[in-house]
């Protein structure tokens, strides 16, 4: 796969535009056709090299007669960088973040268990604090009985 370039200078319409961009699309190929001035359009194309040629003797045959096309430049293109990525972020699979949220549910059920253990601990503890008060309050009466009685009785 190559990338190439290439000017129409004299006429820089919509129509032409537009014609220019359904050749690109009806010889299979990728590219972008872009207004340069008010009277150029940028032709940036990707493909193969042959029908990348086949295009440009087809766009001298269908241009109006008041525009040229420059030369047809052609350039390799780049192999794509590999990413520095963590390894932390490395892709995902779909597997992979069906275990993760399959972990993620146990975590929950787990805390939620222990919340619930927390939350019956302390509605025990309620229950019982009462009952607790009232037999510190029966003692401190039976308490406060015993020595108001010792007190009268001289004991």
């Amino acid at each position: 796969m190559v990338s190439a370039k290439f000017n129409i200078e004299g006429d820089a319409t919509d129509w032409l535009r537009i014609r220019v961009q359904e050749e690109l699309f009806a010889h299979g190929l990728d590219g972008n056709v872009l207004v340069g001035d008010e009277n150029t359009l940028v032709v940036i194309v990707e493909g193969d090299k042959a029908k990348i040629k086949r295009l440009y003797t087809d766009m001298q045959e269908f241009l109006p007669a008041n525009t040229t096309l420059t030369e047809l430049n052609f350039s390799l293109n780049k192999p794509t960088r590999s990413a520095r990525i963590h390894e932390d972020r490395l892709y995902v699979g779909r597997e992979d973040i069906i275990e993760y949220l399959k972990e993620i549910d146990r975590k929950t059920t787990k805390i939620d268990q222990k919340l619930n253990k927390i939350i019956s601990l302390l509605e025990e503890a309620d229950i019982k604090k009462p009952q607790e008060e009232e037999e510190e309050a029966e003692v401190g009466i039976t308490e406060e009985t015993t020595s108001v009685f010792a007190a009268m009785f001289g004991d």
